[in-house]
Parts: structure tokens; C-alpha cells; sequence
């Protein structure tokens, strides 16, 4: 039969039947003294009457001795047996955590390497991405040098331009006439309305007469008929006009608007007029004297 018992209650019955098994050894010792006294006493002569005592208490102390060998025997087997099972206990369980140990050293060596990797690839994608950056810092830089070569460029004709104006101005103002050069740019910007009409009306003055002739011939080169032309008497025009029937609010031809545009172009400054006279679509070139 086995009793169970907790550890500590059998080490605690183990304690006690040791010191049962003790007390029945002492009064088996005292029982054995008296035993060789009574039979010492007998030799010698001597009446001494414990038989009867002495084997009482050599029975008590033989009954003690052996409920404490009994419960020594047991107890100790039930405390034996119980820390072996503690001891299996324990390495179970110090096995299972030296295994989970293991694993968390290996899945801890596993992250590290995935970090490391992760980091390594962190280090090339930045590398690439300053060498990235560096070839466009340099594209960036060849196209402000290219932007800044263009804006140069531009300001250049820009000045151009304004010098070659200038020039046509001051030609203008020496020689009151249009030169071949101002006669071609006023027709090219006028060749996108070929077919159309503009009528021409100059007074009777000599630079009036010549200005209204290279203005006819940029018309020719550019496609666009100048029919209704006349030549008025006295200060009707006073420098060169650009007539429409209403500029506002209608829309005006947009003619009129390039024709102001290519004759400031060249270096005159035209006005602009409404007569009410006109149809819708007309547009009539005035020119007189300053």
C-alpha cells in the first residue's frame, strides 16, 4: 500500500518515527542493563525480583523500536520517493527551460541576422540613394547652367530686339518712309490673313503719300487687299490711325489687333479709333501727318 502523503508532511513523520525507533532502542538498552544486573545480582547471591518489570518494559521497548523502524521504513521510502519525483520534476522542467533557452537563442540569432540584413540592405539603398541624388544635383546643375545660358540668350535678343526698334525709330524719324526690312516683318506677321480687306486713307502730304505706299506693298506680300483706298484734303489724320466700327463692347477684328501689333513692331506708334461708319468686320488704315 502507499501512502501519499506531501513532502513535507512525510519528512515530518520521518522526524518522529526516527525519534520513536530512538526512544525504543534507549529503553531496549536500559531493558538489556537490567537484564545482565538482575542476573550479575543472582550470581552474586543477591535476591533481585524484576523479571516480571524487565520483561515488560523489554516488550514495551521492543514494540517502540519496531513502530519506529516501521514508520522510519516507510516514511523514508515516501520521502525518497517524493523527492525523486521532484528531482524528475525539476530536470523536466529545467530541460524544458533550457530548451526554450535554445529556441529564444536561436529565434535572437535569427532576428539579429534578419536585422543585419535589413541593415546591410538600409546601407546599399541609401548608397544608391546619394548616388541617385548626386546625378540629379548634377542634372539639376547642367540645366541652370543651360536655363542660365537660355536667359542670357533671351536677353540678349530681348536687347536685340529693342536696339533693332530702336533703330527702325530713329530711321523713322530721319527718313519718314517704311525701309525693305520694316515692309517684310509688317508682312509676315500679316500672312495668316491673307484674302482679307483693309481700305487706306492717307492725306495729300509727302510722307503721308510714301508711308501709305510700303504700307500697300507689306499688304501685297502678305496676301491682303487694301480696296477703298483714297487721299483726303486738309488735317483730317494726325500720325497713323487704325480704325474699327466699335471696340467695345463688341469684340474688334483680330486684324486690327495684329496690324497695331507688326506696325509697333517696327518702330511707329499707332492710335487707335472707332468710327461707327464701319461695318463689323472692316478695318480701315489712316495715315497723316505728325
Amino acid at each position: 500500500m502507499v501512502i501519499t502523503v506531501p513532502l513535507n508532511t512525510a519528512s515530518s513523520l520521518l522526524l518522529w518515527s526516527n525519534r520513536i525507533y530512538v526512544t525504543g532502542a534507549v529503553l531496549t538498552l536500559t531493558s538489556a542493563a537490567m537484564v545482565l544486573y538482575e542476573k550479575h545480582s543472582k550470581n552474586l547471591g543477591r535476591s533481585i525480583r524484576w523479571g516480571l518489570t524487565t520483561e515488560i518494559v523489554v516488550i514495551i521497548a521492543a514494540f517502540i523500536c519496531l513502530c519506529g523502524t516501521i514508520g522510519a521504513i516507510t516514511f523514508g521510502n515516501i520521502v525518497s520517493h517524493l523527492k525523486d519525483v521532484d528531482l524528475a520534476t525539476y530536470k523536466a522542467t529545467a530541460d524544458t527551460k533550457i530548451a526554450q533557452a535554445n529556441k529564444d537563442a536561436d529565434k535572437a540569432l535569427s532576428d539579429a541576422a534578419t536585422a543585419n540584413k535589413k541593415a546591410e540592405d538600409t546601407k546599399q539603398a541609401n548608397l544608391q540613394l546619394q548616388i541617385e541624388l548626386s546625378k540629379h544635383e548634377g542634372q539639376e546643375k547642367q540645366a541652370e547652367a543651360k536655363l542660365a545660358a537660355q536667359n542670357q540668350q533671351t536677353a540678349q535678343f530681348a536687347q536685340g530686339v529693342a536696339q533693332q526698334q530702336q533703330g527702325m525709330a530713329q530711321q523713322m524719324q530721319a527718313a519718314p518712309s517704311l525701309s525693305d526690312a520694316q515692309v517684310d516683318v509688317i508682312a509676315k506677321l500679316l500672312t495668316p490673313f491673307a484674302g482679307r480687306t483693309v481700305s487706306v486713307h492717307t492725306m495729300m502730304d509727302a510722307r503721308s503719300q510714301r508711308l501709305a505706299g510700303r504700307f500697300q506693298q507689306a499688304f501685297s506680300k502678305a496676301g491682303i487687299k487694301f480696296d477703298g483706298s483714297s487721299t483726303d484734303m486738309g488735317p483730317n489724320y494726325v500720325g497713323i490711325m487704325i480704325l474699327v466700327k466699335n471696340p467695345t463692347p463688341n469684340p474688334h477684328p483680330p486684324i486690327a489687333d495684329v496690324l497695331h501689333y507688326a506696325i509697333q513692331s517696327v518702330g511707329i506708334q499707332p492710335h487707335g479709333a472707332a468710327d461707327a461708319s464701319l461695318k463689323e468686320d472692316e478695318v480701315r488704315l489712316c495715315i497723316g501727318p505728325e
